[in-house]
């Protein structure tokens, strides 16, 4: 495999072979390609391989290669969009090495934080790759306060006080809906504690800003380190906001945002688009994805996400799943 964190490599160059990789070994991709028109087929630069609809992980066994995988990872969905994603995963290890690695370049060592985390959607749903990585960094912790919650507001709030007053580095990792459940019950006073939003209402409340969350939050615990992880189960590798709405990226992803109707079209600057990822840790998928999120990027590097895309917006990237 690629050593994706060797700085002095070219994220350009390794996404080309990749791309030359996956175009014979990956059915699916290959197929996809062969839709395109011929010039699509070739691209001369990085900017020019074409993504897959993410919309494929709900139709197709993606693969490069053939291998038998060690585990698969399913997406939650939501009531509105039921169809589960699947992620088939030849190695663990080089998910939870990237995932690590990913979380070490923004926080530090992973063994330095207790880790608790409010993931009852995920939890009762299993085969989720958030859970997988977590329950890693909780095994990996030096805190045995480290732990999962489902439903037990009141333990988790014995907890976060008990990790408060030994002055415990703390991250609280915790779905949309379930924090905002459990701050409208609870107030916590922990100035240093780190709250890791993964997103998502699931359908159970009306999808709110970023802003609109981290106020909601604030009304009930006494933190300003708000921070937010962008992953999903058809990527491997993960970004994270430190201010809350600006993501930066590890070493094995790049994303842009392409106009709505023309994914082969970089949006221009200022305006937003379609997210299409570049994830190299995907090597053993397919490590080019168009997305349904809607972001705008920014001129330093980083992103924002600005929410689901309606897909009556989407034109022209639907061939292979159409």
């Amino acid at each position: 495999m690629y050593s994706l964190y060797n700085k002095s490599e070219n994220f350009e160059e390794v996404a080309m072979k990749v791309f030359d990789y996956q175009k014979q070994r990956n059915k699916i991709y290959s197929e996809y390609l062969s839709l395109l028109p011929t010039r699509l087929n070739n691209p001369k630069n990085f900017q020019e391989i074409p993504h897959i609809p993410i919309s494929a992980f709900k139709k197709y066994k993606i693969k490069t290669g053939n291998w038998s995988e060690e585990l698969q990872f399913v997406s939650s969905g939501t009531s509105q969009h039921p169809t589960n994603s699947i992620h088939l995963i030849r190695s663990s290890e080089w998910y939870l090495q990237n995932a690590q690695k990913a979380f070490e370049m923004h926080f530090g060592k992973v063994s330095d934080y207790c880790f608790l985390a409010l993931l009852p959607h995920y939890l009762e749903r299993g085969n989720s790759s958030l859970v997988y990585m977590v329950n890693h960094f909780i095994k990996e912790s030096n805190y045995p306060q480290s732990a999962f919650y489902l439903h037990d507001y009141q333990a988790l709030f014995s907890t976060l006080n008990a990790c408060s007053e030994k002055q415990i580095p703390t991250i609280l990792f915790g779905v949309s809906y379930a924090l905002l459940d459990f701050f409208k019950a609870y107030y916590v006073n922990f100035p240093e504690l780190i709250i890791m939003d993964t997103g998502g209402m699931k359908g159970r409340n009306k999808e709110l800003t970023k802003q609109e969350l981290y106020e909601n939050y604030k009304k009930g615990c006494n933190t300003h380190r708000f921070c937010s992880e962008y992953g999903m189960t058809e990527l491997l590798s993960q970004a994270y906001a430190l201010d809350c709405s600006n993501y930066r990226l590890p070493p094995t992803m790049k994303i842009s945002a392409r106009e709505l109707n023309d994914p082969f079209a970089t949006a221009k600057n200022g305006k937003a688009g379609q997210a299409f990822v570049t994830d190299l840790a995907n090597i053993d998928t397919c490590a080019f994805i168009a997305t349904d999120d809607l972001i705008l990027s920014n001129n330093n590097g980083t992103f924002q996400v600005l929410g689901r895309m309606d897909h009556s917006e989407i034109r022209g990237c639907n061939l292979l799943v159409s």
